[in-house]
Formats: C-alpha cells, sequence, structure tokens
C-alpha cells in the first residue's frame, strides 16, 4: 500500500490543525516500520516541514527521500529497490510557498491530482477539512469543522458579511462535491461527524471519528520528574520576565476566538478581582489594536469615576504581550499559567483547553465534547456570546486559584490521549479504505 498525506496550507505552524498535522506525520516512520512495505508520500510546505522535522525524516529508521520543490520524478523511480535490496518507504515532496493562501489552495487543487498519479497512490489522505476534488486515488478527507459553510457563530454585522453572501454557499457546495467522492471522512468529535450525516446526508459507515491528544512536546515534558518539571517552568518563566500564576489569553483576528468579548469579559470584573497578571499570547493586526483600545477606555472610565491613572497603573497593570511561541515551549507557558481564558464562539475539538487541563491550568470554555472524560474540577463553562457568563466563570475560577494557591497536578498518561494514538488509528484508516477496494481473489 502507498499512502500520500496532503499537508494542506497553514499560516502559522502554531495553529490546532498545523499541530495536528504535524503529529500526525511525525508519527508515521515508527507505525510504517513495523507494517512491512507500505509506502508513504508526505506532501506539504515548509510551514510544516521545517528543518527540525525533516531532520527527524532523515534520521527515522524507514529510508527517506527528501525532494525540495519541483516535479522530480515519478514516484516508482523512488520506490524501486536498490541492488542491496533495500527500499525506501518515504518520499517527502517539499511545495513551493506563494505569496497568498487563496493561490497556494489553487494551486494544490490543481496540482496535486497530478502528483497522486505520478507517484501512484493507492489512497490520499488531505488533512485539512478540504478534500481533492480531482484526484483519482482512494481519498480519506479528515474534516475539523464545516464552520465556512456554515458560520451561524457570527453576529449582527459579521453575520450579514459572511452568511449572506456567496462565500459561504459556495463552501457548501464545495463540501458536498467533496463528500460525493470521499472513501473515508475523519472528524475529531461525535457532534461534526453527526452534522456531514445530517447536512449531507453522507453515509455514515464511511463516517471515523479519531479524537486528538498530546504532541510530543507535551508528552516529553510531562515524562519529566516533578522537580524537573518545576526548575525548566521556573527557568523559562523568568527568561521571559513573566511570574507564574496568570490568565492566559491566545489572541486572534479570526472572530470564531472571540478574543474581544474575552477582553470585556477581563475588565468588566472588579479590580480586586483582577488579582492575577493577564498574558495575552499571539495576535496582530486589528485584533492587537482593538485590546490596546478597549484597555484605553477602560482607563478613561475609571478615572472618569475619580480613580487617579497612577492608582490603576499600581492596581491593574497593562496585560503582557508575548508574540507567537514555538510549539516546544508550549508547555512552559500552560503550567506557568493559572487559567486559560478560552472561551471560543466556535471549536472543533479544542486543542489549547486539552492540553491545559493536561499540565494542570484551569480552564474557562464552552462546553466540548473533547473535555467530558477529563476532571471536570479544571473546568469552568461559559457562553461564549455572553460576556456576563465569561465574566461570572472568571471570578469563579480566579476564587478558586486564589485559594488553592500553588497546588496544582498534571494528569497521568493514563487519563490524556496521545497524538501517537491518534496516528496509528488514522493509519489502520488507510488499511481499511485500501483493503475495501482491492479485488478478490478466487481461492
Amino acid at each position: 500500500m502507498r499512502v500520500g498525506i496532503y499537508l494542506g496550507r497553514h499560516a502559522s505552524s502554531a495553529s490546532g490543525m498545523a499541530v495536528y498535522c504535524r503529529a500526525l506525520i511525525q508519527n508515521m516512520p515508527e507505525i510504517l516500520n513495523r507494517s512491512g512495505d507500505d509506502e508513504l508520500v508526505i506532501y506539504g510546505d515548509r510551514s510544516i516541514l521545517d528543518d527540525e522535522l525533516l531532520k527527524e525524516f532523515e534520521n527515522s529508521p524507514c529510508l527517506t527521500a527528501i525532494l525540495p520543490y519541483g516535479p522530480g520524478s515519478r514516484g516508482q523511480k523512488y520506490f524501486a529497490r536498490f541492488p542491496n535490496g533495500r527500499k525506501l518507504r518515504i518520499l517527502v515532496r517539499v511545495l513551493p510557498r506563494l505569496w497568498r493562501h487563496q493561490a497556494a489552495m489553487l494551486f494544490d487543487q490543481v496540482c496535486m491530482p497530478l502528483y497522486a498519479c505520478w507517484d501512484d497512490l493507492d489512497v490520499i489522505h488531505s488533512t485539512t477539512n478540504y478534500g481533492l476534488m480531482l484526484a483519482r486515488s482512494l481519498q480519506v478527507i479528515t474534516v475539523h469543522d464545516l464552520f465556512q459553510a456554515f458560520p451561524q457563530y457570527l453576529s449582527g454585522e459579521k453575520q450579514a458579511a459572511h452568511d449572506d453572501r456567496i462565500i459561504p454557499k459556495l463552501y457548501q457546495r464545495l463540501f458536498a462535491w467533496q463528500f460525493a467522492g470521499a472513501n473515508k471522512v475523519i472528524t475529531d468529535t461525535k457532534l461534526v461527524a453527526e452534522e456531514i450525516g445530517k447536512r449531507y446526508c453522507f453515509d455514515r459507515g464511511k463516517l471515523a471519528t479519531i479524537p486528538l491528544g498530546l504532541d510530543s512536546y507535551l508528552e516529553s515534558y510531562l515524562q519529566l520528574t516533578e522537580e524537573k518539571r518545576k526548575e525548566l517552568a521556573q527557568i523559562w518563566a523568568k527568561a521571559k520576565n513573566l511570574t507564574s500564576g496568570y490568565v492566559l489569553i491566545f489572541a486572534s483576528n479570526d472572530p470564531r476566538k472571540n478574543t474581544e468579548r474575552m477582553i470585556k469579559a477581563w475588565l468588566s470584573l472588579p479590580e480586586r478581582q483582577r488579582s492575577l497578571p493577564l498574558v495575552i499570547v499571539g495576535g496582530r493586526g486589528s485584533i492587537m489594536a482593538k485590546i490596546k483600545e478597549l484597555f484605553a477606555a477602560a482607563a478613561k472610565e475609571a478615572a472618569k469615576k475619580g480613580e487617579a491613572g497612577e492608582m490603576i497603573k499600581a492596581e491593574l497593570p497593562a496585560p503582557i504581550f508575548l508574540n507567537n511561541v514555538p510549539r516546544e515551549e508550549m508547555a512552559l507557558l500552560l503550567v506557568n499559567g493559572a487559567i486559560l481564558l478560552n472561551v471560543t464562539a466556535a471549536e472543533g475539538f479544542g486543542l489549547p483547553a486539552y492540553e491545559a487541563v493536561a499540565l494542570g491550568c484551569k480552564v474557562i470554555t464552552e462546553r466540548l465534547e473533547s473535555l467530558n472524560d477529563l476532571p471536570q474540577q479544571e473546568l469552568f463553562y461559559a457562553e461564549p456570546s455572553s460576556e456576563e457568563s465569561i465574566s461570572q466563570a472568571l471570578k469563579s475560577a480566579i476564587s478558586e486559584v486564589v485559594k488553592r494557591g500553588a497546588n496544582r497536578s498534571s494528569l497521568s498518561g493514563e487519563v490524556v490521549r496521545s497524538m501517537k494514538k491518534t496516528a496509528e488509528d488514522t493509519y489502520q484508516i488507510y488499511r481499511q479504505v485500501s483493503f475495501a477496494r482491492r479485488p478478490k481473489t478466487l481461492g
């Protein structure tokens, strides 16, 4: 069996979808090494296939060839057995980075089916919501959510801008088209699988739900001794000039991420309840300007009520802004935090919340299927559309943290899932799809 994995295009390697793609292929060499003669072709650009990951492939137990961008030769040439009996098991084709995300996706829709034919694939797996419309290979598609086709999470002018125009309707058609040709659709949650089955009358026998889990960076951190984890966390916090025990927000321009409403909920708290530092990670352009505008407005409002600006500075420190934190430092960011504020308006699996709970950080979130099996005492639920609901959850979480002090504990590997398990389950889907189409032989 020869499988192709198309990684899609990612604006950031820190997004949940990118983390999933990286972890998926990172675990494939070990799986292939146990699988006999199966072969793998990986298609992706440098947003995922960075130098560190390519080095891992070069050092993997499976013989690997890495091709920089260019048509190269047919896959059959690379997978031919060498005179010494060895054969290539993994071929990595690096796709070009184009100047616009839309241009790259269009390029891939045209060129990837040609690559699939060129490399003589048995199965092609598209990992990021969208299949390859013109592909003739057996096709597996991972769908994390349907928000671009059904943007119900928006309201007011933003809803009108997205829902009443052509873009959602176009995506609805695209989803219908790709589901018509898919041999298997993988989802992160049962909820998304149910939506696909209901909205598109998709054969439920072709749906498979494979939850996500912790990647190698977080697993490696949890495998350290408690003493070593504390030491690394303290060193990292000191290097970043941070005091542990902060409230953490991942900022984004994406309206689904609900950043503006979460900031407003934080600012609506009485000053005595904003006792923990606020750390805001990421966020560029308009959302960063909006956050600063909200804090400036809060300061003016406080001054109108007779509170001096100096008092505000003393009692309500400005938020601490961090640029995008490298994935390898994510465990240290979360373990130094007391609370992750992550009440998004539309979420798929909810990987940030899952990771934070695993590392002993309390989480304020909407209700997510992925969190049902985790300790509920670490979770505070809020309604994404309600600033008041988020504010109430913040009060409860901060009160609990202040009462608890520095006591916290990470979850064991028996409780949380690993991305290694996600990759293994996905590989079994490849085998099922390939086997189902093999011609039966007469005994």
